[in-house]
């Protein structure tokens, strides 16, 4: 499972980035329950649809995430579960899904605002 170089998206705010990663999960279903989850973030969901799953792993990870940046500690996280920093020469862009495996690639958002603003209009 790779983990694509976040891509920034343009936002009204001009104290806010969206950043959205690109990571694999793996989607298998038993009984009448999805399960899904990331190895690479050692993060896990499930659902009663493939759907639900979906949606479900993706608040997951944004929780792991924003926890994880929350705390200062997003550097570490990454580094632990194995992730190093590749040049840019080095990474090739994964384009097509691999559901036939039971391997989708997933877009996950996160959402930062600079803490000023956020003090700011919280004051007024």
């Amino acid at each position: 499972m790779t983990m694509k170089e976040p891509a920034i998206e343009k936002t009204e705010n001009r104290n806010a980035i969206n950043i959205s990663f690109q990571v694999f999960v793996t989607l298998r279903k038993e009984r009448n329950i999805f399960y899904v989850g990331c190895d690479a973030l050692d993060v896990h969901s499930q659902g009663y649809t493939e759907d639900e799953a979906k949606a479900n792993i993706i608040e997951a990870i944004q929780l792991f995430l924003e926890s994880c940046f929350d705390r200062g500690v997003l550097t570490e996280a990454l580094k632990e579960l194995g992730f190093e920093r590749l040049r840019r020469e080095q990474v090739n862009p994964v384009h097509n899904e691999l559901e036939d495996s039971g391997s989708l690639m997933i877009d996950v958002p996160l959402h930062l605002l600079i803490a000023e603003h956020i003090q700011q209009t919280q004051t007024h």
